[in-house]
C-alpha cells in the first residue's frame, strides 16, 4: 500500500477520535466557554482531517466504502 494512503487511513482514523472527543467534553471540569471553544475546534479538525484524508486515499476507496455503507442500509430496510 501507498505511503499517502497509509497516512490517509491515519487522518480518517484521528477526525473520528476528534469527534469522539466532542461527546467527551462534558466529563471534564472546565468552563463552559472552554467547552465550546474546544468542542468547535475538534469539530474543525475532524472535518479537515476527515477529508484530507479521503483526498489522500482516493476516490475508489470512498466509494467503495459509501457503497457498502449503503448496501448495508439497503438489507436494514428490507
Amino acid at each position: 500500500m501507498n505511503k499517502l494512503k497509509i497516512i490517509g487511513i491515519i487522518l480518517i482514523i484521528f477526525s473520528f477520535i476528534a469527534w469522539g472527543g466532542i461527546f467527551a467534553l462534558p466529563l471534564f471540569n472546565l468552563s463552559a466557554g472552554i467547552k465550546v471553544s474546544v468542542g468547535g475546534l475538534l469539530v474543525i479538525i475532524g472535518e479537515v482531517f476527515f477529508w484530507s484524508g479521503s483526498l489522500l486515499i482516493g476516490k475508489e476507496i470512498v466509494k467503495r466504502f459509501f457503497s457498502k455503507l449503503l448496501k448495508k442500509k439497503d438489507k436494514a430496510e428490507v
